[in-house]
């Protein structure tokens, strides 16, 4: 029995967790709110797979949350019981990977996807296929026997039986009774054949192998002998060799020393010998970088007073440029500018004036409103105005770009009075700077910098004889070395023993030696060809041999196994027949006790499962219930509500024989029914059910079938895009 479910981040569920009790569960909700997911859920938990999945009409990565958000992964957890015991298995999907653990009564019991379906298969009785079949019937599926052909319901009833599999070993049994009849026909031709000329050809190319043999052994004997000797020789060789490597080494060491010793003699001799030479080049190299070190700061001194002379220059041309400037005559325009505002405003004023006279010259004849004489002729005098206007505008612009140009050369004397008051400040340090001029003109470095240089130049003359007056106790220790080293290979070369007339006695022994282990070793492998040749030739023939023998046997046992295989096929095909028979037998008896108290009207008294014997028919299993009148065919006969208690009942029947769970999981069980079929069906789960199966899982659509709850029931909502919620009837 299932007790709990748990999904986070499945399909529609982020965080969902439901509990199920005996009897009947509901859940309701309207299409789209994630109640197919909870039955699925259930499927893989417990099995790792969905129908869905397995019929590819999707994929692991589209169980995993979408919306309201992308999740990385998806969790279910199935609790159930059985024999009293709770288990619970817990199944993750993620990223192209997944896992699965099994816990019984809180404690890991297994781990891994593989071994944790295996051991829930066994602990329920039941496998995948035979679950999808039996306990969880989907959408448009509760009949799903009745729908489908005569043959199909055989590959059905044999799938869940598992005899499905007697059908392809007999047919296997059969190809192999027709292959076996080919190789019969051809064994009985080759043990017709005799084996007297092989046991002769075999005897004489054994003998003929023994001698191969024992030639290779001897062979093998005398090469070992060979092998002794060419190591002794070539052992020795070495040793004179490297006797005559080492004395060529140390003649050529010798020489060498002779050589360097006749160098550094001759270099002696040019090196001068100064007493204290390596004291006296300390001191003189000490001095000689206090000087280069004055030089440098007299150099930098001489490159810092030039810079400052430089830019005094610039400052005493830039004065000059300011004398200049000061000498500039500013002009005020700001009177002229103040005159001509005056003037623009005047005639903006006069120009104003007019204009509103023209307006009301053309709504009246009296006065003119600006000359005040009586008007005679207003068109005359409007023209009148209008010139004048024209002109006061003309003169407005002449005035505007007198302004414009004032104004410029007022912008032009501030700017010069700017410069001017700038000038005053750059002149006012005419004097300093000139002060300055002189006192850096006066500074003269160059002459104690080049008395510097001279001394330095003669300090590094004397430096290079102290040099070579220092080297010269450095090679006197040389001298002394090499002289030491020359006593040393002079006593090596003493030491070293070799004879130039034994090394080539050596090497010419040596060389006949390998000559011959050559020879006999090619000799010895050509050998083991040729036996192998001869040892390949007698396997062959005795493998004939044996063939001909085995087959004559082979004849004998395989057709005492050819009537084997023809007894073992016909008695597939009898168990095949007993086990569906034991099967329909305990199916009947189930579905007389299952049917009455699902089914508790009069007009039909009893179910069961027919296996037609006649006809075209013949073999076909067909749902039959009991009348007045005796069985009849549920199909063309039942209503749609009698048909559907029919294929509940057969699902109950089929549950309780061939599954351990005691659970009915149904997806949708009211399609195609009426009310009246609806209320029917309520009343079977509520009242019948209780009393043939432990459990039903119920997912509908109908508001109704919450009635038919004896366990738990749940609402379903979910909102577009949003997760599915969950709420439990009170």
């Amino acid at each position: 029995m299932i007790r709990k479910l748990k999904m986070t981040n499945w399909k529609s569920h982020l965080q969902t967790e439901v509990n199920f009790e005996r009897g009947t569960n509901v859940m309701v909700g309207r299409m789209g709110s994630g109640k197919s997911s909870v039955l699925q859920a259930l499927s893989f938990g417990l099995f790792g797979e969905i129908p869905e999945i397995r019929s590819r009409k999707l994929s692991l990565g589209a169980l995993i949350m979408r919306r309201p958000k992308q999740a990385d992964k998806a969790e279910i957890e199935v609790e159930f019981e059985v024999d009293g015991l709770i288990y619970t298995v817990r199944r993750t999907i993620g990223d192209g990977h997944g896992d699965a653990e099994l816990y019984k009564e809180g404690r890991l019991w297994e781990q891994g996807i593989t071994r944790v379906t295996g051991q829930v298969q066994e602990l329920l009785g039941i496998d995948f296929p035979t679950f999808t079949q039996v306990v969880y019937a989907r959408q448009n599926e509760i009949d799903h026997f009745l729908r489908i052909g005569k043959g199909d319901r055989t590959s059905l009833i044999d799938g869940l039986l598992k005899i499905d599999k007697m059908t392809d070993a007999r047919s296997n049994l059969l190809s192999l009774r027709r292959s076996q009849e080919g190789r019969l026909s051809d064994l009985r031709l080759l043990a017709k054949e005799g084996t007297e000329n092989l046991d002769e050809k075999i005897e004489q190319l054994s003998q003929e192998l023994i001698n191969k043999q024992e030639e290779l052994k001897q062979l093998k004997l005398h090469l070992d002998e060979l092998g002794h000797n060419k190591a002794i020789l070539h052992t020795s060789e070495g040793e004179m060799e490297k006797s005559r490597n080492l004395l060529e080494s140390l003649e050529r060491k010798k020489e060498s020393t002779t050589g360097k010793l006749q160098i550094l003699e001759g270099h002696l001799k040019k090196l001068p010998n100064i007493k204290d030479a390596d004291k006296k080049l300390e001191e003189l190299e000490l001095e000689l970088s206090t000087n280069r070190k004055k030089v440098l700061d007299l150099r930098t001194e001489l490159t810092s007073n030039e810079r400052e002379l430089r830019e005094l220059k610039e400052k005493q041309r830039k004065i000059k440029s300011a004398e200049l400037t000061l000498s500039k005559t500013v002009e005020d325009f700001s009177d002229k500018l103040a005159e001509i505002v005056e003037s623009i405003g005047l005639v903006e004023v006069e120009i104003k004036s007019r204009e509103d006279a023209l307006k009301q010259l053309t709504t009246t004849t009296a006065k003119c409103p600006v000359c005040e004489h009586l008007i005679s002729d207003p068109k005359k005098h409007i023209e009148q105005h209008r010139k004048k206007v024209k002109v006061l505008i003309a003169k407005q612009e002449s005035l505007r770009t007198i302004l414009e140009t004032l104004r410029g050369k007022q912008k032009n004397s501030e700017k010069l009075q700017l410069e001017i008051k700038s000038a005053q400040t750059v002149v006012a340090d005419k004097k300093k700077i000139e002060d300055k001029l002189k006192q850096l003109e006066s500074i003269n470095l160059s002459p104690e910098v080049e008395k510097l240089k001279l001394k330095i130049v003669e300090q590094e003359q004397q430096q290079l004889k102290l040099r070579d007056a220092a080297e010269r106790e450095l090679v006197l220790l040389q001298v002394d070395t090499i002289n030491k080293e020359a006593r040393l290979i002079t006593s090596k070369l003493t030491a070293v023993h070799y004879n130039k007339l034994e090394h080539k006695t050596l090497k010419e022994n040596l060389r006949a030696v390998v000559e011959e282990f050559s020879r006999i070793r090619t000799k010895a492998t050509m050998l083991p060809e040729s036996i192998h040749d001869k040892q390949t030739l007698i396997s062959e023939l005795s493998g004939k041999r044996e063939k001909i023998l085995d087959a004559k046997t082979l004849v004998e046992k395989s057709e005492v196994a050819m009537e084997a295989l023809k007894i073992l096929s016909n008695a597939l095909i009898d168990v095949q027949i007993v086990v569906r028979k034991k099967f329909v037998e305990v199916v009947n008896e189930l579905l007389s006790d299952v049917w009455i108290k699902l089914y508790p009207y009069g007009d039909y008294d009893g179910l069961r499962i027919f296996v037609e014997e006649d006809g075209r028919r013949a073999g076909d299993y067909v749902l039959q219930i009991h009348e007045a009148g005796g069985w009849v065919n549920v199909d063309g006969v039942a209503s749609g509500g009698e048909r559907s208690m029919a294929s509940l009942s057969l699902r109950v029947a089929f549950a309780r024989a061939l599954s351990r769970m005691g659970t009915l999981l149904l997806d949708e069980p009211t399609h195609n029914l009426d009310s009246e079929g609806i209320q029917k069906l309520i009343e079977v789960l509520k009242e019948g059910m209780p009393e043939v199966l432990d459990q039903v899982v119920l997912i509908t659509h109908e508001s109704d079938m919450e009635q038919a709850a004896t366990g738990l029931s749940y609402r379903l909502m979910r909102e577009a895009n949003q997760a599915t919620l969950v709420e439990q009837f009170e």
